[in-house]
């Protein structure tokens, strides 16, 4: 089920007379309205209370009630809902085109900045199509191939060659054919352990 709402409302990137012509997009990370409720409450003067607009979004996964940040990024950058762990594909990990994709198609420049990993999950859902968010060699060659004009944040690691060997065997290529598809390798037999969710296999820890 699409969240059209927002989705709309990004894609509303047609030129006319007195359109916006820029959209910057705020998430605080797991963040919600009762979030922002109890933090009123310790401060008045919250520097988020001078945006002109703010939204709702129900960021529900498609295989659990409670989300992941993987499947509320893909949420609010395609409008889908997906399964947690997934990023920027569908329950059936197709591919589903992002809102920063759509920007670049219109010609419109684009970028991403994180106070983390820019391949961590929230960012990753704008520019990328993996099953499994922890894929972030992946992540970044996706994102080098998409080149948003701006990109601020860490992770240089996974663009470097520096990243877990592992993460390297373990991922999505783009086929001729024009869709991304899922090497069935060691890890794919490991997302299918009994007793394991397919859609939420285990993260391998790392540092930065």
């Amino acid at each position: 089920m699409r969240l059209t709402l927002l989705v709309a409302a990004f894609l509303s990137l047609a030129p006319a007379a007195g359109a916006q012509k820029r959209i910057i997009l705020f998430i605080g990370d797991g963040v919600g309205a009762s979030y922002w409720t109890a933090a009123r409450f310790a401060a008045d003067n919250l520097n988020v209370a001078q945006f002109k607009t703010m939204g709702l979004i129900d960021t529900r996964s498609s295989n659990n009630l409670i989300t992941d940040s993987a499947a509320g990024a893909t949420a609010y950058s395609t409008g889908v809902r997906t399964n947690n762990y997934a990023v920027g594909v569908g329950p059936d990990s197709q591919p589903v085109e992002t809102v920063l994709e759509a920007a670049k198609k219109k010609g419109w420049s684009t970028g991403i900045v994180a106070t983390s990993s820019v391949t961590d999950a929230t960012p990753a859902a704008f520019v990328s199509h993996v099953r499994a968010r922890d894929l972030q060699f992946d992540i970044a060659k996706q994102m080098a191939v998409l080149a948003p004009d701006v990109i601020l944040g860490g992770g240089t690691r996974w663009f470097n060659g520096e990243g877990h060997a592992t993460e390297r065997r373990h991922c999505y290529h783009f086929s001729t054919v024009g869709r991304f598809e899922w090497n069935h390798d060691e890890r794919d037999a490991q997302l299918q352990e009994p007793g394991r969710e397919s859609g939420n296999p285990q993260r391998e820890r790392t540092t930065e």
